[in-house]
């Protein structure tokens, strides 16, 4: 009763606080015990003996109190017959000379966890602790005074021993009392604490005295021994040794299965500090001929919660078995013997790109670096597969696994036997890599069958209408991966605004990334029940709506529609492009069938096949490069970099850059003019200024300097074919500014020659042989026969008239009211 009680001196019962459960009983109260210190009402029981003032409150603690002391019980017993000792026959159920098992050795019982399941060894609870410290957090003074005392979680376990036997206290429904925690435990494995003592003199001293017993303790304690395990009996996994593995034999009774649940719940085996509890079990199902391994993991969250999740998974050992097993051996090897052949395949048009000179070539087709991806992924996968048989073809296992040391124990019901527990959880650990092993062999299969259906896709691509899905796809590349990005900065966008507004609340929205899920599947199946409740109440109802209309309206409305106008849009491109008398699939495929029924029925003289006539062909041209091959690749080897392209039309070659590059002579400032064509008379193209003699190395410079600029200023065939028709529009004006310049010249000189004359005409002639100019002429149709004849008249005289004044003359401008020009 001394043994556990709680922290805080007293001195009467009004300093202890009234709504501290009692852990035992469930009832809230707390009195002053008479060592001064508050204890649940539980533990007071004689009020002289137990209480500080004598008295058990009955205010704070209803039905205390009221236990007699110990008395003396010889007078109650004086009139029983109680003897001391009792005559027995050890032989009277069994021969003589035989020996006798007193209590029989417990044994492995069949234990099912569904009607075909049987459970392997025993289920194994594993508690990860959190590890506590100062809450150094807080920096508020006013908080930290408040928080002073209170224990805040940190990174890291908490590896120290912890719980009470609950066998040994008297206030648990599976207390033992004719048992001593001196029976079970050291001293180390048990707390200490200090009390006061009174001496005889009179004088009160504090004494350390050992209390309640610790029964949980990490797996890297030996219970048995008190000391760590030997490193052979460790278990191989060193974050395994920090946590605390309690078990339920297969060989225990339902009797004994209740009393170490029962220990379990009053030992606090599950307290503030749990972090998290995985529940494992291995089943064997000897209707499939399969093991499972199930993990049960409770997750102990800091706001309160407690959440769940589990992890099945199967494997099975007996591989190639009967008759099944030997075909599906069979087909492995013909699988593995056509992807050999592929790889083959491949191999040789590498070979033939290098025998033509162009090795790269090859890789440059991404359709290409797919096929050796898929290829790859597919002998990763058969080596999975392989180390999966060497593993369960090796494959050994107990016929039982007896983890506990005695699952009949009176106390400490959880001590483990060090061997036996190695043996299991080595067991436990050979069947989750195999079925680990499995799920990877499964996972990269499956991914090399999708692969194995875009290989299929990609391949129909020569037939028109069967290519349509992969030509579309090509087609609209570029505008995906533009939409995208933009896509991605925006839905990210709203997951980071999600987390801020819901984050606190809404469990979904917890961080980031499952904010980005919970957007995701909300957007291909908006569902307002998931989240309406928890989302109103987390943040302001306009900050709420804003956000979800905004989100529907552009990721959902705009976004996700632009995306499928993108693909519309690529299809029809793609299927006008299409020819509409194109040939159907099963048209070309009856065709090639039909081809083959002719190669099998008709002889090799009447009738070549096409892949025959492929095959000589190709053995014609002896895999040698063709003349363009060579003559492409002799081009390239001695031809001059190509010139430097500068906005334009200007290029810079190797001759021009030498001059540019070379230093300035200050004597001499012909360098200004060396880059300066000069066209002479007869249009002939000559350089100003010399070159001079350049070494060897200035030269691999002056092209390494062309190489590196020219790549970066090659321009596209379209930029290439507008910066062109620029210049030409420019030329082209050019031209017509010279040729219009010159006609007007033309007619300036012309008008002034005819100027003089008529000047000379007037002048000098008689009135009667003069003319008129010909802008003066009257030019008259002559309607009748002539048609459009015009003819000159003769001039009688010049009458010559000056303009005084002017009336109501007609509007001829448009934003004045009189034209005063004549």
């Amino acid at each position: 009763r001394r043994l556990l009680q709680a922290p805080g001196a007293c001195t009467r019962h009004e300093d202890c606080d009234p709504n501290i459960f009692d852990k035992f009983t469930g009832a809230p109260g707390q009195f002053c015990t008479i060592f001064g210190y508050c204890d649940a009402c539980s533990f007071c029981q004689v009020d002289q003996e137990d209480s500080i003032d004598g008295v058990c409150p009955q205010d704070r603690c209803p039905g205390s109190g009221g236990f007699p002391e110990c008395i003396d019980a010889q007078a109650i017993m004086k009139e029983w017959e109680c003897p001391a000792t009792y005559d027995f026959e050890v032989y009277k159920f069994a021969s003589k000379g035989t020996p006798v098992t007193v209590k029989p050795p417990p044994k492995d019982n069949i234990r099912r966890v569904t009607p075909f399941n049987r459970l392997v060894g025993a289920v194994v609870l594993t508690q990860s602790r959190q590890a506590t410290g100062d809450c150094r957090k807080i920096a508020n003074d006013d908080v930290k005074a408040f928080a002073a005392g209170m224990r805040c979680l940190k990174k890291g376990r908490d590896t120290a021993p912890f719980g009470r036997d609950p066998v040994l206290m008297p206030t648990s429904s599976i207390y033992d009392g004719k048992l001593a925690p001196e029976e079970f435990y050291q001293d180390s494995e048990r707390f200490r604490t200090k009390i006061e003592v009174e001496k005889a003199d009179g004088t009160v001293v504090l004494e350390d005295v050992l209390t309640t017993a610790i029964p949980f303790f990490p797996h890297g304690y030996d219970q048995q021994t008190g000391q760590e395990k030997a490193k052979d009996k460790m278990f191989r996994k060193r974050s395994q040794h920090e946590k605390f593995n309690v078990y339920l034999d297969s060989r225990v009774t339902e009797t004994q299965a209740k009393r170490m649940l029962a220990f379990m719940n009053e030992g606090s085996f599950i307290d503030g500090f749990t972090k998290q509890i995985d529940v494992q079990m291995v089943t064997f199902n000897t209707n499939v001929n399969l093991f499972a391994s199930l993990i049960f993991t409770f997750y102990w969250e800091t706001g309160g919660g407690i959440t769940w999740d589990f992890k099945l998974q199967t494997v099975f050992v007996d591989i190639y078995r009967g008759a099944k097993g030997q075909a599906q051996l069979i087909l492995e090897i013909v699988c593995v013997i056509f992807l050999a052949a592929n790889c083959v395949y491949e191999m040789r048009d590498i070979f033939i790109g290098i025998r033509v000179m162009k090795p790269l070539q090859y890789f440059m087709d991404p359709m290409n670096v797919f096929d050796w991806f898929h290829l790859i992924m597919m002998w990763v996968g058969w080596i999975l597969w392989a180390l999966y048989y060497q593993r369960a073809s090796t494959f050994e296992m107990n016929a039982a696994y007896p983890v506990l040391a005695d699952p009949g124990a009176k106390a400490r019901l959880f001590v483990t036997d060090a061997e036996n527990e190695k043996i299991f959880l080595e067991f436990v650990h050979e069947i989750q890599s195999a079925s680990d092993a499995l799920a990877q062999y499964v996972a990269v299969s499956s991914i090399c069958v999708l692969l194995f259906v875009i290989r299929v896709l990609k391949n129909l691509d020569f037939q028109p209408r069967m290519g349509l899905v992969t030509r579309t796809l090509a087609s609209a590349t570029s505008d995906l991966l533009h939409f995208a990005f933009l896509f991605f900065i925006v839905f990210f966008g709203y997951a980071m605004v999600g987390h801020l507004l819901f984050g606190h609340q809404f469990e979904w929205m917890k961080n980031p990334g499952d904010a980005c899920v919970f957007l995701f599947f909300q957007l291909v199946a908006f569902d307002p029940t998931q989240f309406w409740t928890e989302m109103t109440h987390a943040a302001p109802a306009w900050a709420f709506h804003l956000f979800l209309w905004s989100f529907l309206l552009i990721v959902f409305f705009i976004l996700f529609n632009v995306l499928l106008a993108i693909l519309i849009d690529a299809y029809a491109m793609v299927k006008a492009e299409t020819p509409e008398d194109s040939e159907s699939f099963p048209g070309e495929m009856k065709a090639v069938m039909a081809d083959r029924l002719l190669d099998m029925f008709v002889s090799e003289d009447k009738r070549i096949s096409d892949p025959k006539f492929k095959e000589r062909l190709e053995a014609h041209k002896n895999g040698l490069p063709s003349t363009d091959v060579l003559r492409d690749a002799l081009l390239t080897s001695t031809a001059p970099p190509d010139p430097i392209c500068l906005p334009g039309g200007i290029t810079i070659d190797a001759k021009v850059l030498r001059q540019l590059i070379k230093e300035p002579d200050l004597e001499n400032d012909n360098h200004r003019r060396s880059s300066i064509r000069i066209y002479d008379g007869g249009g002939a193209l000559e350089e100003a200024g010399e070159d001079g003699e350049w070494d060897g190395e200035e030269e691999e410079m002056v092209n390494d300097v062309v190489e590196r600029y020219s790549k970066l200023s090659i321009l596209d065939s379209d930029k290439l074919e507008q910066d062109t028709l620029s210049i030409l529009q420019v030329e082209h004006l050019k031209r017509e500014l010279a040729m219009y310049r010159c006609a007007q010249r033309l007619h300036d000189t012309m008008s002034a020659v005819e100027g003089s004359i008529d000047k000379l005409a007037l002048e000098h002639l008689p009135p009667e042989e003069r003319t008129v100019q010909d802008d003066l002429l009257a030019i008259q149709p002559n309607v009748g026969q002539g048609g459009d004849k015009r003819k000159r008249e003769r001039v009688r005289g010049i009458v010559r008239v000056t303009v005084v004044e002017a009336k109501k003359l007609p509007k001829m401008d448009i934003l004045r009211s009189v034209d005063p020009y004549c």
